[in-house]
């Protein structure tokens, strides 16, 4: 997993967020990051108190739901670098949804690229964002063609050589 998907405060928040709204009363968000960032402490969203939490063990994951469960106040966001298929069942029926949330891989690219937007036909391209995030296409003159060609048109294939390919198919640009 690649550490541009480790979830920054504002994709916290955001994710925080859309927990309270859908259930005012959650006490615990988990979230997937595969690096341990600079986060703070504690964040404040919707009136509430929660505590920033990096576990990287499945043990840590249950001393800080039971830390929730004996401060009724408080709330908690468990940040770890875990597989979701590979949690207990006791840690993930004590999640929202069972699951941990994800940052959102077009979001982590738009703001790698610093662009506004994604073509639309790309987006059930899930493969492609991966391909862009794990081959870290994020130098200068990579960014500049991602950002001029492969965010408009939704045909690019990298090669191994590091090669892109782009439009259709005919026109190869090297790195």
């Amino acid at each position: 997993m690649s550490p541009l998907l480790a979830p920054d405060q504002a994709q916290i928040e955001r994710e925080l967020d859309k927990l309270l709204s859908s259930n005012a009363d959650a006490r615990v968000l988990g979230m997937r990051s595969p690096t341990h960032r600079g986060w703070p402490e504690f964040i404040d969203r919707g009136g509430r108190h929660f505590r920033v939490a990096w576990c990287a063990s499945e043990l840590e994951l249950r001393e800080r739901l039971d830390e929730v469960d004996a401060n009724g106040s408080e709330g908690m966001v468990l940040l770890t670098p875990l597989d979701p298929t590979s949690l207990g069942g006791d840690i993930t029926a004590r999640l929202p949804r069972g699951r941990l949330a994800q940052s959102d891989r077009w979001t982590v690219l738009r703001n790698a690229f610093r662009v506004r937007d994604v073509d639309p036909r790309m987006r059930g391209q899930r493969w492609l964002a991966d391909l862009l995030i794990d081959r870290h296409l994020l130098d200068d003159q990579i960014g500049a063609l991602v950002r001029r060609e492969a965010l408009i048109h939704p045909r690019l294939i990298g090669s191994p050589r590091g090669r892109l390919l782009r439009g259709s198919g005919n026109e190869t640009q090297q790195n």
